[in-house]
């Protein structure tokens, strides 16, 4: 490829990939305002210990359909914790969600969930790595949750289906974008639908890389 187009994309990725973290700062603006300052969590003892932290299951069915913790919160290179009014929200998300898919297929299925509570540490680290991550940020108060819009879990087996395989039903990840849209319309929540950008074949193109989510700490919970 000639080397203009070639710099002509790089500045393109690049303006783009500001204006996403420029879109995601402003939207994620209300998180500080409701998790910022003596909300932020720094010593995981003692919040466990005074209930401001709970410990979040690997997975949780709701009948046939659920939610499963992957990557560094499964691992456990990150914490499976959140804060009691934030997993009351999860699993009101998971089960209205249950509600609207139960009919597309008889087989267990289970949304991906992949990061929860993150220490100061780690949110530093994703920071540095210029990834969307903000520097102080509601998952460092508990209040935060992310899901994997590009996957899920299924069958007893718990077979990983991504969107690269024929099998993948998009309805899942449409009807979870529907439920947040309307939890957020009526306050439980912020929402933000994070992109992806990339270089293919010439061309920036973008993705739904995250779906972040954090209560608000007027959700009273279940």
């Amino acid at each position: 490829m000639d080397k203009q187009i070639i710099q002509g994309l790089d500045l393109e990725l690049e303006q783009k990939q500001s204006a996403e973290w420029l879109r995601i700062r402003n939207k994620a603006s209300v998180e500080g305002e409701w998790w910022g300052g003596k909300f932020q969590i720094h010593n995981i003892e003692s919040a466990l210990n005074n209930g401001q932290l709970m410990e979040v299951p690997g997975e949780k069915l709701f009948g046939s359909l659920g939610f499963r913790l992957i990557g560094n919160v499964r691992n456990g290179k990150e914490s499976n914790l959140l804060r009691p009014n934030a997993y009351s929200l999860l699993q009101m998300i998971v089960l209205e969600w249950s509600r609207k898919v139960v009919n597309v297929s008889s087989d267990e299925v289970l949304l991906s969930v992949s990061s929860l509570f993150r220490t100061q540490e780690e949110q530093g680290e994703l920071f540095k790595l210029r990834t969307n991550a903000a520097e102080i940020s509601a998952h460092t108060a508990g209040a935060a949750m992310d899901f994997d819009p590009n996957g899920y879990f299924q069958e007893q087996k718990r077979t990983p289906v991504n969107r690269k395989k024929s099998e993948f039903k998009s309805v899942y990840i449409e009807e979870l974008r529907k439920v947040l849209e309307r939890f957020e319309a009526a306050g439980f929540c912020n929402v933000i639908f994070e992109r992806g950008l990339y270089v293919f074949q010439g061309e920036v193109l973008e993705r739904e890389s995250c779906i972040h989510v954090c209560v608000s700490p007027e959700f009273e919970g279940l």
